[in-house]
């Protein structure tokens, strides 16, 4: 089904023995006059299907980091994303399914080379999801909704992400993404606390048998509690 794996943690998830890689550098920039951030991102997904309907998967990501405030400039690096999943697909068909799955993201950090300490940091969390998609060979759905519990001082979200597929050819298909996430509740002092909804509008053309390249591009179209940014990325996707 060329609409069931069109990116990570799809409804239909991968079968036994099979697996998706992808390997993604994303650009973003956002800010206000007196203030700016920049941010580069390398980030490694992979997912792997094990017995019937089951599959696990992870995701890292390495950042680097410019950001320039009152009149000073500063370089942090560090992780901007560790996450491990397991997922069951409770029903599927070629045309629609859904699964539930269950994420533990791990505390990151940032050092700043100004500061010389770890700063920014993310807190632990615990995140419950159900998937569901629907689709054909010409065009195809996928959401994923669910809760993610802090385990530091970073508040509870509700997140919710929406695809839209279309294919344009037999070789390659836009895609349309929306990614929200709205705080539920209060974090503690010095956590993160924001609501955020972003589109990424993106290309993804098949470069061989087994590889296939997305190019796209990204807004935030809502954001409450940090500055909205836009940025660009570039995938590499490697299946069987």
């Amino acid at each position: 089904m060329f609409f069931a794996d069109h990116a990570a943690a799809s409804p239909w998830g991968q079968p036994d023995q099979d697996s998706f890689r992808s390997i993604k550098t994303d650009y973003y920039r956002s800010g206000e006059d007196d203030r700016q951030f920049e941010q580069m991102v390398l980030e490694t997904y992979a997912e792997q299907g094990f017995f019937d309907r089951w599959s696990l998967g992870g995701k890292l990501g390495s950042t680097w980091q410019r950001v320039e405030f009152g009149g000073m400039t500063d370089i942090r690096t560090g992780l901007s994303d560790a996450e491990i999943f397991i997922q069951r697909q409770m029903y599927g068909t070629e045309t629609q399914a859904a699964a539930i799955q269950l994420l533990y993201g791990f505390e990151t950090t940032t050092r700043s080379a100004l500061f010389a300490e770890e700063i920014d940091g993310r807190s632990a969390a615990i995140e419950l999801s159900g998937l569901w998609g629907a689709g054909n060979e010409a065009a195809f759905i996928s959401t994923r909704g669910g809760y993610r519990a802090s385990l530091g001082d970073d508040a509870d979200q509700l997140k919710l992400d929406v695809t839209f597929g279309l294919h344009t050819d037999e070789t390659s298909m836009f895609l349309l993404d929306i990614y929200s996430a709205f705080a539920a509740g209060d974090a503690e002092p010095g956590g993160a606390e924001f609501d955020l909804v972003t589109v990424a509008p993106s290309l993804v053309m098949r470069a061989s048998p087994h590889v296939r390249i997305q190019f796209g591009a990204r807004r935030d179209v809502v954001a409450d509690g940090l500055d909205a940014g836009t940025g660009g990325f570039i995938a590499l996707w490697v299946e069987p």
